[in-house]
């Protein structure tokens, strides 16, 4: 790109879900996020004259000695979220954290004239991310003297999700961000051909960026980080070591020093971060070792009980089942004893005068003219 025309980098933010406003307050912090590696800005060009550019952004410096490929300044930075638990069990709401850098100076972010609002909308549908107010604005009162960064919470509720909020496990939100920078049209000297919308006296620059956040339901994935916060640290290390950047660097196409800037930055913020994501990764582990062992003591406390339950399901047919045998043989026992006293012979003694005789038989009788002695 010539030296006469300039690109621009400017934030811009926009969150939207079908709630209202109030709902905002409410919303706990999201229990587990998987942070972008680092601060980024979102691309809005203004292409010009340098001089024509800052007549509509005051706070646009031209700086040819370190950026003469790309000469630009962002008014705000962004680390968006990559992934964020929702658990809608304690609230109906949860808060999705979204961190905001000022890179502008306080005073222009602080300008109740020419204002910068950052508008946040959230869908699960592309096509209506930006149809509905923005739940939430980033304006001038944001922005205090003892600070440059951030971090707001975008409201997420389950009523976004209708009845498919018991299986969010894969699924992810649409972030649309937009930035809105208004300036008086007379400080313009009626030039309004770079305004996205003009309202009354005012002349508004917008631009609008969307980004996918997936869902996930627990924070076993809080284990993960450290390998992969070494992982972006070693690439943003090697991008710096390859020398890219403008002044001193190396190669035909070298990049303005702000993409080196922000790389260093990124690898700073990761670095100072990676420790508590280390110690964050240990508890979780410990806490899903736990877990998973009190399923597992669980299970076998099931599977013990389920066997005890049976056994003894078992003892109570047997001693069923012997109780009817040992009755079944009383039983025939005793229809066999009384079978054998029906059918035992006896003996009993006839007599006749001085004869005697013996008669045995099952019902003995005497022979005629005998009597039973």
């Amino acid at each position: 790109m010539k030296r006469h025309l300039a690109k621009l980098l400017l934030i811009l933010f926009c969150l939207n879900i079908f709630i209202p406003h109030s709902q905002a307050v409410d919303a706990p912090k999201s229990k587990f996020v998987e942070w972008s590696p680092g601060f980024n800005w979102i691309a809005f060009e203004l292409n010009g004259l340098h001089s024509d550019i800052q007549s509509y952004l005051p706070w646009y410096r031209y700086d040819p000695a370190n950026t003469p490929f790309v000469s630009s300044q962002a008014a705000f930075s962004t680390r968006l979220p990559k992934a964020s638990l929702l658990d809608f069990s304690k609230s109906d709401c949860v808060g999705i954290p979204i961190q905001i850098r000022r890179e502008v100076p306080q005073e222009f972010a602080r300008d109740l004239v020419n204002v910068f609002n950052l508008d946040f909308t959230i869908a699960i549908s592309k096509g209506s991310l930006f149809e509905s107010q923005p739940i939430l604005t980033v304006d001038p009162s944001y922005w205090s003297k003892s600070t440059n960064l951030i971090e707001v919470l975008v409201p997420v509720c389950k009523v976004l999700f209708g009845t498919s909020h018991n299986s969010l496990e894969g699924s992810s939100l649409l972030l649309g961000l937009t930035l809105k920078y208004t300036r008086e049209l007379t400080a313009l000297q009626g030039e309004s051909n770079k305004c996205t919308q003009i309202l009354a006296s005012k002349c508004i620059i917008s631009t609008r960026f969307a980004t996918g956040i997936s869902i996930v339901t627990n924070n076993s994935l809080a284990i993960q980080q450290p390998a992969i916060y070494e992982v972006e640290i070693r690439k943003l290390q090697e991008f710096l070591d390859s020398k890219p950047c403008f002044p001193g660097g190396v190669g035909n196409q070298l990049l303005s020093n702000i993409y080196c800037a922000n790389a260093s930055q990124n690898i700073d913020i990761l670095t100072q971060e990676l420790p508590l994501i280390k110690v964050e990764a240990d508890k979780v582990a410990v806490e899903l070792k736990a877990k998973q062992e009190a399923e597992i003591a669980a299970i076998k406390a099931a599977a013990e009980l389920k066997a005890k339950q049976e056994a003894e399901i078992l003892a109570v047919k047997a001693a069923a089942e012997l109780k009817a045998k040992q009755e079944a043989e009383l039983k025939t026992q005793q229809e066999a004893a009384a079978k054998a006293a029906l059918a035992k012979k006896t003996t009993i003694t006839c007599i006749k005068g001085k004869l005697t005789k013996k008669a045995t038989a099952v019902k003995p009788k005497c022979p005629v003219g005998f009597k039973k002695k």
